[in-house]
């Protein structure tokens, strides 16, 4: 994922990425998000909450962007929050003067973040030495996470206090849509089928092999959906699995 948020940081700092919106439910592409990354929370004692202030916000947006901005920020909040913290995702419509504005809020019961590294929480590399800062390993989540944020338009807060946790606050612009009746996906795109099979009626097996246990329970998560998920965390592991069970499909990053 660190290569991956790499490149898409190069693309925003030379300009050269575009929005590409659909016209979707944010607040289901939100769950979906959350949904995704309850394995890893959970593989760390972490409770992953959602609240909604509403039944369905209809809106024409990046919905790809958004989910790499929320994912960042909640990927963050999982690492650096201990077992029995929570976190919890608000989402919510806000109006003013200006217009209407999606709201994501994403807050934690954890460390928190000093106040004198507030000011260069979002620059890139900016780490400080700090073990409970919320940077990945890389030290380019919450650039990213900015980067795109201003992409879309919006913009992005932090709160903390030492001891009590932490806040991030993300605002972007909202154009309402109605919502689709022509019996088309949400989004207007199509959606990976349900009823995959592999020729004998049953649904293909893929053996997940990664030694990362944090990367695995990621991937493992969009896998499951559709796929009998077989999990190694070796190479002899997955071998010896493979053989028993002589997947469809193996995915490792040998």
């Amino acid at each position: 994922r660190n290569a991956v948020d790499f490149f898409v940081l190069a693309q925003l700092e030379a300009n050269a990425m575009s929005l590409t919106t659909q016209v979707g439910d944010v607040i289901e592409e939100v769950q979906k998000v959350v949904s995704r990354l309850q394995s890893m929370a959970g593989s760390k004692g972490v409770s992953l909450e959602l609240s909604a202030h509403g039944q369905a916000y209809w809106g024409v947006m990046d919905f790809e962007k958004i989910e790499t901005i929320l994912s960042n920020l909640l990927m963050n909040a999982i690492k650096f929050t201990g077992q029995g913290s929570r976190i919890k995702t608000d989402v919510d419509l806000v109006e003013n003067s200006e217009g209407q504005f999606l709201q994501l809020r994403v807050a934690d019961n954890g460390k928190g973040i000093p106040g004198h590294l507030l000011p260069t929480i979002f620059e890139r590399f900016s780490q400080a030495g700090e073990s409970n800062v919320h940077i990945g390993g890389s030290g380019i989540g919450l650039a990213l996470v900015k980067r795109l944020t201003e992409l879309l338009g919006g913009r992005i807060e932090v709160s903390s206090e030492p001891g009590k946790g932490t806040v991030f606050t993300v605002v972007l612009p909202f154009q309402k849509a109605t919502a689709p009746t022509n019996g088309l996906p949400k989004n207007g795109f199509p959606q990976p089928s349900l009823e995959l099979t592999n020729g004998s009626g049953e649904r293909p097996t893929v053996l997940l092999v990664e030694d990362n246990h944090e990367l695995r329970a990621f991937i493992a998560s969009g896998l499951s959906v559709f796929y009998e998920l077989l999990e190694a965390g070796t190479a002899e592991e997955g071998l010896a699995i493979a053989k028993e069970n002589l997947p469809d499909l193996i995915v490792t990053d040998l």
